[in-house]
């Protein structure tokens, strides 16, 4: 049992290690992505441009989302039964 449990030891360090690698990519990629968004706050017109952007990306995305899960009161689409309409 003692054997086991320090021949598992490794496998929980290497598990905290990319754990870590990945919160560190993570937040790498975030850093990268955002670090030219925050220049432009720099000067008002591009700030309220940015700003006018950021949230017009969120409300398409809501939008999106919402229509993908079907949260929408838009009635489904019902295609038509092709083989019953078929005027020869």
């Amino acid at each position: 049992m003692l054997m086991q449990l320090s021949s598992e030891e490794d496998f929980w360090g290497n598990v905290y290690a990319y754990i870590r690698y990945f919160f560190s990519v993570l937040l790498g990629t975030a850093y990268v992505a955002l670090k030219p968004i925050a220049g432009l706050f720099k000067k008002p017109v591009t700030a309220f441009f940015t700003i006018f952007a950021l949230v017009g990306l969120l409300v398409f995305v809501s939008v999106t989302v919402n229509a993908m899960l079907g949260l929408s009161s838009v009635e489904p689409f019902q295609p038509l039964d092709t083989m019953t309409n078929l005027e020869l």
